[in-house]
């Protein structure tokens, strides 16, 4: 969603395919016009900026997780989680607030959930705790921009460049396992 304000605004999560239209900029949201596909879930009060999604599969969250969609928002500073079944996704339901700006959210090969942050470029390892009911976070130390040399790109700072580049090297390296 680019440009997009006021009461028309909604946030989408979207089932992607060749060919499919989903009505941005003539309609956000539920359009009901059959030339655009509708999403799977759309929203306005919770946030503002979905800035990334992942599938849970693994153990490092509870049976009842398996098979869930996750999010960020970078705007509202949130989690949060919907029933993913088949291509329908079920009510949607905020996990937990985490500040810093929260940039993108992958899935790692160990299960847990990896959220890079915009504002001081770290990365935190999601799971639940003992019990398997207290979300828990690890963090990992933030990124020095100094130390790596981004790509000059008009990103507008050196350390999102570097946090961008680190959440596609984790994504690129986890394909390779």
């Amino acid at each position: 969603d680019v440009g997009s304000d006021d009461d028309v605004r909604r946030e989408e999560v979207n089932l992607v395919f060749a060919g499919g239209n989903h009505g941005w900029p003539v309609v956000e949201g539920y359009g009901g016009q059959g030339e655009f596909v509708d999403p799977l879930l759309a929203y306005h009060d919770e946030g503002a900026s979905i800035a990334g999604c992942a599938a849970i599969e693994g153990d490092a969250f509870p049976a009842e997780y398996q098979g869930d969609l996750f999010w960020v928002d970078f705007v509202s500073q949130s989690l949060f989680r919907a029933r993913l079944d088949g291509d329908q996704l079920g009510p949607h339901s905020m996990v937990s607030r985490i500040d810093g700006g929260l940039l993108d959210l992958v899935a790692g090969p160990d299960g847990a959930l990896y959220l890079t942050r915009f504002y001081d470029g770290s990365i935190s390892r999601i799971t639940f705790g003992d019990g398997g009911d207290v979300l828990q976070t690890d963090d990992f130390p933030s990124v020095d921009p100094d130390t790596v040399s981004p790509p000059t790109a008009a990103c507008g700072s050196n350390l999102l460049a570097t946090t961008i580049m680190i959440t596609f090297a984790l994504r690129i390296a986890w394909r390779r396992v």
